[in-house]
C-alpha cells in the first residue's frame, strides 16, 4: 500500500505499457489474495460481536477493512488511469504523423509556388519597374 505507478505523466509509450505491466501485475497480486484478506476481515467483525471481545478489535477491523479498499481501489484506479495515458500517447503518435505529412505535403507545394530564381535579381527587376513606374507617372503628372 503506497507504492504508486502513476506518480507523474510518464515521458514514452514505451513507458506507459511498462507502468501497465507493473499495475496489472500488482492486481493480480492483491487479487489472489483477496479472499483470504476478506476472510480474515471477516472473522474480525465475527470476533468483535462477542460479548468480550476487546473495544480495540472492532476498530482495528474497520481500519483494516479501510486501508484494504483503499490499497484495491487505488491500484485499479492507477491502472484506469494508465490505460487513459495510453490512449493519449496512441492519439499522439497518430496526431503526430497526421501532422508530418500535412507540413511535408504543404513543403512541396510551396516548392510548386516558388520558383527556384535568383533571389537579388527579383529584388532588381522590382526595383527597376518600380523605378520606371515611378518616371511614367511623373512623365504623365507634368504632361497634365
Amino acid at each position: 500500500y503506497g507504492a504508486s505507478t502513476v506518480d507523474k505523466f510518464p515521458d514514452s509509450q514505451e513507458a506507459v505499457e511498462k507502468l501497465i505491466v507493473v499495475q496489472d501485475q500488482m492486481i493480480q497480486n492483491l487479487e489472489e489474495q483477496r479472499s483470504t484478506i476478506l476472510g480474515l476481515l471477516q472473522k474480525g467483525k465475527d470476533l468483535s460481536k462477542e460479548p468480550k471481545a476487546p473495544e480495540f478489535l472492532r476498530e482495528d477491523v474497520r481500519s483494516l477493512e479501510a486501508t484494504w479498499n483503499d490499497c484495491y481501489g487505488s491500484a485499479t484506479n492507477n491502472l484506469r488511469k494508465l490505460k487513459d495515458t495510453q490512449k493519449v500517447w496512441e492519439n499522439y503518435k497518430v496526431q503526430k504523423t497526421v501532422m508530418i505529412k500535412l507540413l511535408d505535403d504543404a513543403e512541396v507545394e510551396l516548392r510548386k509556388i516558388v520558383p527556384k530564381h535568383n533571389h537579388k535579381a527579383i529584388q532588381s527587376d522590382l526595383k527597376i519597374n518600380k523605378d520606371m513606374r515611378d518616371n511614367i507617372k511623373r512623365a504623365t503628372d507634368d504632361l497634365m
